[in-house]
């Protein structure tokens, strides 16, 4: 039985998040492998933002870095997020669509963030409310404290995509 100390990490390994997406990303089978230059080449877009945690990049924060794409954007644009842990909340909101959010891979870029709520929209380390959205190499983290042994939290959302 976990401690009172003892922290629960939630994770998910997001390695392909689409939302309204026509012909961008496919997958799944032996021709059709995604991985990160495909779906750049797939997108067909130059524009680049780099976020490094170390001051290396345009942004040193995820948020930033979303909040620098223009409302109403039509074009993708990739955010390349360096390796890391990032400790900040994400969202998405529906006027900045087309994010192509890319990571370093698996366990080298995450997102964490350890708010606990009964209200699920607050707990989500990654809230996406626009469409043509994609995540791709990044992993997702929600840390929940655990109160007491039997402890069981509600259902918090690590990802939550709201339909447009």
């Amino acid at each position: 039985m976990p401690s009172s100390s003892t922290v629960i990490i939630f994770v998910a390994t997001a390695v392909v998040l689409a939302a309204s997406i026509s012909n961008v990303a496919y997958g799944l089978t032996a021709q059709h492998v995604i991985d990160s230059p495909l779906l750049t080449e797939k997108i067909g877009t130059n524009r680049t933002i780099k976020v490094d945690i170390n001051g290396k990049g345009d942004f040193t924060s995820v948020q930033a870095a979303i909040d620098s794409v223009p409302v109403g954007n039509s074009q993708w644009i990739i955010i390349h997020v360096r390796k890391g842990v990032y400790r900040e909340k994400v969202h998405i909101p529906e006027n900045k669509p087309y994010i192509f959010l890319r990571g370093n891979g698996k366990g080298r870029s995450h997102i964490m963030w350890n708010k606990c709520s009964a209200d699920n929209l607050e707990s989500a380390t990654l809230r996406v409310e626009a469409s043509n959205f994609i995540a791709f190499g990044i992993s997702f983290k929600v840390i929940l404290p655990i109160f007491y042994p039997n402890y069981i939290p509600p259902n918090y959302y690590i990802i939550n995509l709201l339909p447009s």
